[in-house]
């Protein structure tokens, strides 16, 4: 589990961003096995859990995936999973995922960003799966805005809250290469906008009532920047891809009849 220093409050942690989750937990329910990051709110349950069979591979140049997945199938009982980090309330605040999501027929709420613990259909930014689409809405119970979503296939999924009396939310679906780790963020892939919030402190991974949809998530990631949750293999990382690459030429030419 790839986790930022924590400041630890009662049975729960403040973490401190940019904050990044591999999942490295043993597999079982998130509440349980995350405790201490996340249970900020909600209650254990079959509906969002850790398993290695969900891990997820991160897409060509970027940072590698690691530890486990989560599991998120809704069978019947609303769950949420939160983690609360310092308030922020001005700028922007982004997150970033691995998305799979397996199946799906109706609008169901799957993650978001508020500034309360108690169960909430409507929050300041909530991500939103449909029927072959996936979209974010402001206070909203359905998405301002949607597009298009393969199934079965791993996405990267960056989502974006920029504070201001008329609150923008923002989404990107499988952003470009060659914008991770960019100073500024490139254009969305779309967004909408809603009366503003002062500030924002959890984000959750949310299991509504019903039953029916399926979905994997990798590699959570929050900060105030795009480049915090859009990163690259670091340094080392990509050295040891190079002399990965060159071990094999060797071995290959050597293998060469002569």
């Amino acid at each position: 589990m790839a986790v930022s220093a924590l400041i630890l409050q009662s049975a729960h942690a403040i973490v401190t961003l940019p904050f990044n989750d591999s999942f490295g937990y043993s597999q079982g329910n998130l509440f349980t096995v995350g405790a201490g990051v996340w249970n900020a709110g909600g209650s254990a349950g079959p509906e969002i859990t850790v398993s290695n069979s969900v891990a997820l591979t991160a897409p060509a140049g970027f940072a590698p995936a690691s530890g486990n997945g989560v599991k998120w199938s809704p069978d019947g009982t609303a769950r949420r999973n939160m983690f609360q980090f310092a308030s922020v309330s001005s700028g922007a605040l982004y997150a970033s995922f691995l998305l799979d999501v397996q199946t799906n027929s109706s609008t169901k709420l799957l993650a978001y960003f508020e500034n309360t613990t108690s169960s909430i259909t409507s929050p300041q930014l909530g991500l939103f799966l449909g029927n072959g689409t996936i979209g974010v809405g402001k206070s909203t119970t359905s998405p301002g805005f949607s597009t298009s979503l393969s199934l079965a296939t791993t996405h990267l999924v960056v989502i974006r809250y920029t504070f201001s009396a008329n609150a923008q939310v923002d989404i990107w679906v499988d952003p470009s290469s060659s914008d991770y780790a960019a100073v500024s963020a490139p254009t969305p892939t779309g967004g909408t906008s809603g009366t503003g919030n002062s500030a924002l402190q959890y984000f959750a991974i949310n299991s509504p009532s019903g039953t029916g949809p399926s979905a994997f998530l990798d590699e959570v990631r929050v900060g105030t920047t795009w480049a915090d949750v859009t990163p690259v293999p670091e340094p080392a990382t990509l050295t040891l891809v190079g002399l990965a690459l060159i071990g094999g030429a060797v071995i290959a030419r050597r293998r060469r009849p002569l």
